[in-house]
């Protein structure tokens, strides 16, 4: 320990304490060190001074939380004045120090007081800020339209928020991944110029709340007022008359307190209120008197005004020529979406040459690409992919209709039409999630399911130019959609063209294995959802297949309710068709090779996604004939119990119920009031105890295939792998086996 140290431990240990200091001390004790935690969000970077004078990373430094400097711990305050300007072996005999200097320059005082006066002021108005609700991190929600690129919120960043919370004295993680403690006040100091005396803990409290509610540059700057400097007056000198030591300034501290300004303290006092760390306070004055002003230079990054500016007018031109491209809307996300798209065949630079080509016509200079390019990302929403959804055949007839009309009369009947039907769209969207809600909330007993059937799937399913000229086996796959309280999970039933076909009847044996294998056992009420297509599922299969549900659960003593809801045609988009894009994407990215049926199950299974995707595959037992039922049970009627004939391809809802067997209750739109109801039953059985009918599978051999597709098939045989030829071989010869006596029963 050199001199200067032992002297600041003797003033520490030998100066008398008052009883004013001892009670203060106690008050610190018992009142503890919590911290006062400050929420005003401040946004402004930290000041570094210049890197070939001060230190750049002082006030990034770790040891900003590490601030707080006990008395038996002055040998570690020493330390660090060691280490930054004094040197070990040389002795300081200067009669003025930095904690106590009593002769200053009366008029450097005289200025230095008048800043710490304007910077208290401020210091003492600034209270504690109007707490602000913590925003969570991501981008800043743009005002106005979307645009292509999304604009940032560097309040969000995590960088930012960690240097808010540093600024502020909370918690934070440094650049390094470690955890920082909070800002704390420390206890007081016990020197001979009776600091703890001159302020109490609530005082010195105060002091570091206001200053931790100030923006990173305003802390700067009052601690530069803060901290007078001035020219040491007294050195001892070596024998050979040189200067013993390198220090050549010495520094004063004040505070203030509520009733006086321009309190002289120590320099322990100061740094433990204040709980900043020593070499902070020292880049801070070192950049003070680098600017020869009393105060420190702002942080002016990123803040000059020499920008290189286009002129607007140039802009406006960029933008007229962007707005003269044709764009379109997408069709089911319209409602959800402002994006527009281009022709597929653009790009920004297809556009640019364009751009100046069009320059050249209207005799004006044209502006860089990057200004075409930004104008084009931040201005506007817009997207050369085309659509990856199909439209609405009767939106583009009424879209038509208004371009081609001749008459207003005739146009604004095309619009009135255009906006009914998509009014009745969003209308069954709405529905459609307001079930989706119900399903998912607490204690539900309610399961939603959307259902529909992907485009068929070629097996096998070659790259070579030869496949494209061939017939190939479909694979069929009915994709369900099911959401219950707990999960939302997909399930794709598979089967391919030789099993059964895709109508009706294979479309309802799919749901009734579903709701009789996978339903939730508490469920009492199913939705179903699907598109209006009536080869598939707004037709009479459908309608008695969920007849003889609700007639099975109702013999189990199960109460039950179904709603099969139809969505509006060209507006189908559902969660069944998510899963069909994953399916196409996976396959697209995959190796693996498609040469039977069955690669199709493996590879849906082997997509990963959570939940991910169940595969169940029918075989020819599952598809059941419900045609049967029409000639033992039920009636196909085409009125309904009013004696009002039955649209079918107008029903919106239609709804089966345990304790009305055999009834169809229907609406034509979701705002009807009252269901309509449509008796199904055969007058004959109504009144009868029988129940017992077994449905029977459609069909035991398999399906016959066209001679040309089997040809095909066969020519195909040479481009795939032996194990899977095997497969054809067999099971072509078998089909045509069976193709043939069938052929001949129908004959005789």
């Amino acid at each position: 320990m050199n001199s200067r140290s032992r002297r600041l431990v003797q003033m520490c240990q030998t100066s008398s304490t008052s009883a004013n200091s001892s009670k203060n001390k106690e008050e610190c004790s018992s009142t503890g060190s919590d911290s006062i935690t400050d929420i005003n969000d401040y946004s402004s970077d930290e000041y570094v001074p210049f890197k070939n004078k001060i230190d750049s990373s002082s006030f990034n430094s770790e040891s900003d939380n590490s601030i707080g400097v006990e008395i038996d711990e002055i040998d570690n305050i020493n330390t660090e004045i060691q280490s930054d300007a004094y040197s070990e072996k040389c002795t300081v005999n200067v009669e003025q120090n930095c904690i106590s200097e009593e002769h200053h320059n009366d008029l450097t005082i005289e200025q230095e007081i008048n800043s710490i006066e304007t910077n208290n002021a401020v210091l003492q108005s600034c209270s504690a800020g109007t707490n602000l609700s913590q925003k969570k991190r991501g981008r800043k929600k743009q005002e106005g339209p979307k645009t292509r690129r999304r604009l940032s919120n560097p309040k969000t960043w995590v960088r930012n928020i960690e240097k808010s919370k540093k600024t502020k004295g909370e918690e934070y993680i440094n650049t390094k991944g470690q955890l920082v403690a909070k800002k704390t006040l420390q206890l007081a100091c016990s020197c001979r110029l009776k600091c703890s005396e001159k302020f109490t803990h609530g005082q010195r409290e105060n002091i570091f709340k206001n200053f931790y509610n100030l923006p990173k540059d305003s802390q700067i700057q009052f601690i530069a007022s803060s901290v007078v400097e001035t020219n040491k007056k007294v050195e001892r000198l070596r024998n050979d008359k040189e200067p013993m030591s390198r220090r050549k300034f010495t520094r004063s501290y004040y505070l203030s307190s509520g009733t006086e300004i321009n309190i002289k303290v120590c320099q322990i006092m100061f740094l433990k209120t204040l709980c900043v760390t020593l070499k902070e306070v020292r880049n801070i004055v070192e950049n003070k008197r680098l600017t020869n002003s009393g105060m420190c230079k702002i942080d002016n990054r990123g803040k000059h005004s020499n920008h290189i500016k286009t002129d607007e007018k140039d802009k406006q031109i960029i933008r007229n020529h962007i707005n003269m491209i044709p764009s379109f809307e997408s069709h089911y996300s319209r409602s959800h979406s402002e994006k527009k798209y281009l022709n597929p065949d653009l790009s920004i630079s297809k556009m640019y040459r364009l751009y100046k080509n069009y320059c050249e016509d209207i005799k004006t200079n044209a502006q860089s690409e990057p200004m075409y390019r930004k104008i084009f990302v931040e201005e506007y929403n817009l997207s050369f992919k085309k659509p990856n959804n199909d439209t609405c055949n009767q939106c583009d007839k009424y879209e038509m209709l208004m371009k081609t009309a001749t008459d207003d009369e005739t146009r604004f009947e095309a619009e009135t039409n255009k906006n009914s039907h998509l009014e009745m769209a969003e209308a069954s969207y709405k529905e459609k999630q307001k079930d989706k809600n119900l399903s998912m909330s607490a204690n539900s007993n309610i399961t939603t399911i959307s259902f529909d059937l992907q485009k068929c799937l070629p097996t096998p399913m070659l790259l070579n130019g030869v496949s494209f000229y061939k017939r190939q086996l479909w694979t069929f796959n009915l994709t369900l959609y099911e959401t219950t309280e707990n999960q939302s999970r997909p399930i794709c039933y598979l089967w391919n063209e030789t099993i059964a076909a895709r109508g009706g009847q294979e479309i309802a044996s799919c749901i009734f294995k579903h709701l009789f294998e996978k339903l939730k056992e508490e469920t009492e009420i199913v939705n179903l959802y699907s598109d209006c297509c009536p080869g598939q599922n707004r037709n009479i299969y459908m309608a008695i297949m969920l007849l003889e549900v609700v007639k099975i659960f109702q013999s189990r003593g199960k109460k039950i309710t179904i709603n099969h809801k139809f969505l509006q045609p060209g507006h189908t988009h559902m969660e069944a068709d998510s899963i069909h894009a994953i399916i196409e994407k996976s396959k697209k990215k995959s190796l693996a090779s498609i040469e039977v049926p069955r690669d199709w199950v493996n590879l849906i299974r082997m997509i990963h996604r959570n939940p991910p995707i169940i595969v169940s595959e029918m075989v020819q037992n599952d598809f059941l004939n419900f045609k049967e039922l029409l000639k033992t049970k039920y009636v196909h009627r085409k009125v309904n119990t009013k004696h009002e004939p039955v649209s079918w391809n107008k029903i919106k809802w239609m709804q089966y119920k345990t304790n009305s067997l055999g009834i169809v209750s229907y609406k034509y739109s979701f705002d009807e009031d009252e269901f309509l109801e449509l008796n199904l039953s055969k007058k004959s059985l109504r009144k009868s105890t029988e129940t017992d009918f077994v449905l029977k599978p459609i069909t035991t051999v398999p399906l016959p295939l066209p001679a040309e597709k089997i040809k095909d098939l066969q020519s195909l045989l040479p481009y795939i792998h032996p194990n899977s030829r095997q497969y054809y071989d067999s099971f072509l010869a078998n089909l045509v086996d069976g193709n043939a006596e069938d052929s001949e029963e129908n004959d005789d």
